[in-house]
């Protein structure tokens, strides 16, 4: 049996701001398992982007990332400056 989502889902909360990114930005792709791992765990959205800056620096691609001040901003960047910090400290 399949559930309804309510208006108070967070699931169906979720799928909505998700409809309204690809609404206004058309190329974005967010992977449902994203989704669905920041529904059940608000902090996923962080691990995932500090995953993804530190994987673009790893290509050497870039020089730096700009962290744009939305909701989690500055726990990616605390974050990233343990993440940082740790990998100097393994040179």
């Amino acid at each position: 049996m399949q559930s309804v989502m309510g208006p108070g889902d967070p699931h169906r909360r979720t799928w909505i701001h998700v409809g309204r990114l690809a609404a206004t930005i058309p190329d974005i792709q967010i992977p449902a398992e994203l989704v669905e791992a920041v529904t059940a765990h608000p902090a996923a959205g962080v691990d995932a982007a500090c995953a993804q800056i530190l994987a673009l620096r790893d290509t050497g691609a870039f020089a730096g990332v700009h962290l744009v001040p939305v909701s989690r901003f500055r726990q990616v960047a605390a974050r990233l400056e343990q993440d940082l910090k740790r990998d100097s400290n393994r040179t």
